[in-house]
Formats: C-alpha cells, structure tokens, sequence
C-alpha cells in the first residue's frame, strides 16, 4: 500500500476538461509543490508524476505573482533540490535515451553544447549501463548534420569528439558523435542500446516511432527515484476514456525496479554511482590540481625575481669595479702624466748630482 498525498481539489465542470487555464495549472503545481516537499524531507523514496501543462502552470505562476517559470519536471525537481547536474533519460524496450539538454529552443541550443553538459550526460549514460547491466558501448549522436563533416558544419561536434575521448582515456565505453540520419540503424541491429541525443526531438522522434508500447521519462541525478509517462496531458481526448494508460503503468513500474535497486545496492555503492558525487570529485580534483600548479608557479616566479636581483646586484657591482679599474688605467696610461713623471724624476736626479757636488740649489 503506497501513502497518499491530501492536495485539496478545485472545483471543476466537465466543460473544463481538455482547456488550458490557471485553475488546473496551479493546482497542478501545488501538487508538485507538495511531492517536492516530502521527497526533500525524505518522506517518501520516489516520486511517478503524471503529465502537466507548462504552459497552464506558468500562466497560473504569473497571476499568483510567483512569476516563474515552468519548463517541466526535470528542471523543477532538480531546482527544489539545488542541483545542477540533472538528466532527462527514458527507458524502452529497444533502446535507453538520455537527452544532453531538456526544454531548450532550437535556437538556443548550440550555447548549451558545453563540456560540462556534456560530461555530464555522458556519466549518466554509464549510470544507466551499470543498473541494466549493458556491455555495449554508448553511442553518441553528432549535432549537426553529418556530425558536422569535421568541423565544417559547426564546431559543436568537435566539443562533442574531444569529450568522447576524455571519457574514453577514463575508461568509458563510448563512440564519436555519429550522424543521427544513420545512426539509429545500429540500434535496430542491436550494436547499441545506451544512447545520448544532443536534443529534445532528435532523441524522442525515433524513440517514441520505435517503442510503440510506450516508454518511461526518468530523471537521473536527483536523491530520489523520480519516473513519468512518455506523453504530454492529450486535451484533445480528455474526458472520452481514450488514455493509454500502458506508459503510466510502465513508470510505476519502473519507478518500484529502481528503488528495489537502490535498497539492494550498498550505501557507498549507492555514492560512488551517483554523477552528482562523481563530477564533484572530478572538480575537487581539477580545482586541487590547479590550486597546486599556482602554488607552484608562484614559487618559481618568487625564485626567479630573487635570482634576477641577485644577478642585477652583482652586474651592478661588477660594472663598478670595472668602471674603477678603468679610470685607473686611464690615469696612469696618460701620455702627459708619463712626461711630467719622467721630468720630476730628472729633475730630483740633477738636484742631486749638484748637492753631492758642492752647489745649493
């Protein structure tokens, strides 16, 4: 028996079904509200969400003067619990799909191919191939088209190669970025199973058109297990009893695998498997290594300066001694000093000839 969450209910006609509008939004979002709050508590293991409007809950958000807004469950479990590294993944029956960014316009989407985004899903992606246990490399799909024929349709796909061969020198099993015209055919063929799409619609098009019974939204990341159907909140049939309720079921399910897996696994199993820790580990470990370079470059800067004013002294002084030695030398290589020596000394010697000859002089 599951506990069950009292969220009072708005009053709502038949007439409102299928319609966007404020009252089904921020009712939705309280919902939400209070499914966060008991996870962060750890009230509860796991949450299984059912769709919501975006659209319904921001409108709702700017009338209640929260003015926020809503882009969907991933980036608001991930904002409740303040953390950044969040993957948006699903599972199916053919192949398990992390997407490298969420809820992003098209337009917006080169500035967000970045290495740590990247890195980022690139570990969830081993993530996902240790809890089902996949020996099969990941494949990584290229984001422009023909994976950017080398940089010469975009320079995303290089980012995209050079974390593939980070992750490949940290022993991760994982591909360049392939052409995503063509590389969904080694999914039919069985070579790949784990797969990381740059964006939205270019993982989730083949994936819904392949698992036609339906497929699980999981987010990867969070303290908790949180799952979700596959599909949006379908207005257009609301209220005629024409749902497929297989994907619901399927996130129910997939929700209880999980947390059986977390209680199986060990609490530092648990940790060493969580990307959060892992990428915080990799940036303690940038930050001390950069920390220790400094340290060490300033060292032997300090040594450096103390050495050239050393050598500055030392020039300075010996610049002296020969500016001394040379006003000597000068002194007494002086034609006209070496005359009046020469006649002071015939002069002394005539005095004395003279003396010793009876004269005064």
């Amino acid at each position: 028996m599951y506990p069950f969450l009292n969220v009072p209910w708005p009053e709502f006609t038949q007439k409102d079904a299928g319609k966007i509008g404020a009252c089904n939004g921020i009712h939705s979002y309280n919902i939400l509200t209070k499914c966060a709050e008991g996870l962060h508590k750890r009230q509860f293991q796991g949450v299984v969400t059912a769709p919501v409007n975006k659209t319904a809950i921001t409108h709702s958000l700017e009338k209640t003067q929260k003015k926020q807004v809503f882009t969907g469950h991933t980036e608001f479990f991930a904002i409740r619990e303040k953390i950044r590294d969040c993957s948006m993944c699903f599972l199916s029956d053919l192949f398990n799909l992390i997407l490298l960014t969420t809820h992003v316009p098209i337009k917006s989407l080169s500035s967000c191919i970045t290495p740590h985004n990247i890195d980022r899903a690139v570990l969830h992606a081993q993530v996902l191939k240790n809890k089902f246990h996949d020996s099969r490399s990941i494949l990584l799909l290229g984001f422009n088209p023909h994976a950017g024929e080398n940089g010469f349709l975009g320079k995303e796909d290089l980012i995209l190669k050079k974390r593939a061969e980070v992750a490949r020198k940290n022993g991760i099993d994982i591909t360049d970025p392939l052409p995503a015209d063509t590389a969904f055919k080694k999914i039919l063929q069985g070579t790949h199973r784990t797969v990381i799409s740059c964006y939205h619609d270019q993982g989730l098009i083949p994936l819904k058109m392949y698992a036609k019974t339906g497929s699980v939204n999981v987010t990867l990341g969070l303290p908790y297990v949180r799952t979700s159907a596959d599909h949006g909140t379908a207005y257009d049939i609301a209220g005629k009893n024409k749902a497929d309720w297989r994907s619901m079921h399927k996130a129910i399910t997939a929700a209880e695998t999980l947390l059986r897996q977390e209680a199986a696994e060990s609490t530092a199993d648990r940790r060493s498997d969580k990307p959060l820790t892992l990428l915080r580990q990799e940036a303690a470990n940038k930050h001390a290594a950069s920390r220790g370079a400094n340290k060490r470059a300033t060292l032997r800067q300090e040594a450096a300066n103390k050495h050239a004013a050393s050598r500055g002294a030392n020039k300075r002084a010996t610049l002296r001694q020969e500016a001394a030695e040379s006003t000597a030398d000068r002194r007494s290589d002086n034609p006209l000093t070496l005359l009046r020596q020469e006649a002071a000394n015939k002069h002394a010697a005539k005095k004395k000839k003279l003396s010793n000859a009876g004269y005064s002089i």
